[in-house]
Order: C-alpha cells, then sequence, then structure tokens
C-alpha cells in the first residue's frame, strides 16, 4: 500500500465500532517501536517461567477461538503483571509528567497532555484475558487537531495485527470520541492493546482522558 493512501485507509476503518482481525502491519507501522518490541521480549520471557502462561496462547492459536482457550492461571498472571509494572517503573516510569511512552492497566482510566510535535502512546503492560475490550477518549482541553491509533499485538509474533484510527478536530473540548459509544476491540484475549495520540496543529496542546476496559 502507498504510504499516502494509508492514513486514509486508517481513517475510513474508524468508521465502525467494531474491529476486526487484519493482517501484520507493514513495517512503517505507528504501532510499531523500540519500547513495544520490549514490553513483548520481557513478557515472553516471563511468561515461559510460569507453568500455563505460555501453554495459555499456544491454546489459543492452535484453537483459534478464545471459545476454545485455556483459562488463564490466575497465580501466574497476577505474579507476571506485578514483575511487568515493577521493571517498566524501573526501566522508564509512570509519572505525569514522564516524556515518552507509557502504560494503562484493564479496567482503568488515565489522564493526560500533549504538545505538537511529541505524541503520546499507552501499552498495556499484559495481554488481554477478555476477548472483547473497550477503549473511549474525551476531548478535556486544548486546541489541536489529533489522531487516535489504537492497535492490538500478539506477544507470540510480536507484530501488530489490527488496527484503526480517528480523527478529533480541533476545538471539540468536553466531548467523547467515538461519540456514541466506545470502539470495541474484537479478538482481544491474548493481545496487548496499544492506544497512540498524535496531535497535529502546531504548537497547540491536547488534554484528553482515555478509558481501556
Amino acid at each position: 500500500m502507498k504510504r499516502h493512501n494509508r492514513h486514509r485507509t486508517l481513517v475510513s476503518v474508524a468508521l465502525t465500532l467494531s474491529l476486526t482481525v487484519a493482517g501484520p502491519l507493514q513495517a512503517q507501522s505507528v504501532c510499531q517501536s523500540n519500547a513495544l518490541d520490549q514490553i513483548i521480549k520481557r513478557y515472553n520471557d516471563r511468561c515461559r517461567v510460569y507453568e500455563g502462561c505460555y501453554a495459555w496462547h499456544l491454546a489459543k492459536v492452535a484453537a483459534k477461538s478464545s471459545a476454545q482457550m485455556l483459562v488463564y492461571p490466575p497465580a501466574a498472571f497476577n505474579t507476571i503483571k506485578n514483575e511487568m509494572t515493577s521493571w517498566w517503573n524501573a526501566m522508564v516510569g509512570n509519572t505525569w509528567a514522564r516524556v515518552g511512552p507509557r502504560y494503562v492497566d484493564f479496567g482503568t482510566s488515565v489522564k493526560g497532555n500533549v504538545i505538537t510535535p511529541t505524541k503520546r502512546t499507552w501499552y498495556s503492560l499484559m495481554p488481554s484475558t477478555d476477548d472483547v475490550r473497550y477503549v473511549r477518549i474525551r476531548h478535556d482541553d486544548g486546541r489541536s487537531r489529533t489522531i487516535v491509533r489504537i492497535c492490538t499485538v500478539d506477544p507470540t509474533t510480536g507484530r501488530p495485527s489490527q488496527a484503526t484510527a480517528f480523527d478529533i478536530p480541533k476545538g471539540s473540548s468536553q466531548q467523547y470520541w467515538p461519540a456514541n459509544a466506545a470502539y470495541q476491540v474484537n479478538n482481544a484475549a491474548g493481545q496487548f492493546v496499544i492506544v497512540e495520540i498524535d496531535p497535529k496543529t502546531v504548537g497547540r496542546s491536547f488534554r484528553y482522558t482515555l478509558w481501556v476496559r
């Protein structure tokens, strides 16, 4: 796909509230980064240590259906989650003033402010144990036009497997995006979720609240 058509395609996909699995994204995908590579590597290294963790991922691949998956071992999940959080905080931190990527837990909301030309990327540090996740953002303040991109990544491949994007116009403070309902991310079980917030208006900011549940 030619580069100048790629963003147009992503925006058109955003017209539907339900995401569907697509093929791996191209190498220049906005969802790929050094931070993502490190998260996937760290998770896989820890997952192989605990009984049942990696089998959970392999069972999903073999069954090709989350309904037939093994239940993620609770003890392993909690242990690995705590290890991943400690590792991340030791490596980069997760404070409001931190520049660069941050993490968000499922079932929570986070607030942020980003100013052009920087962008903010939020990662889950664990794969989803639910097959459906919901993502929504509220534009709280600031006057930058902003593109929000959503991706999921399978840790067994390390490559993004689905993506969508939507454009938030400037001057839309106190509005929710999508307007009517949260984006429904299907086939999320076993996947990491990534949300990238990319303001485009030079010298302007985008203050927001993000929900990932």
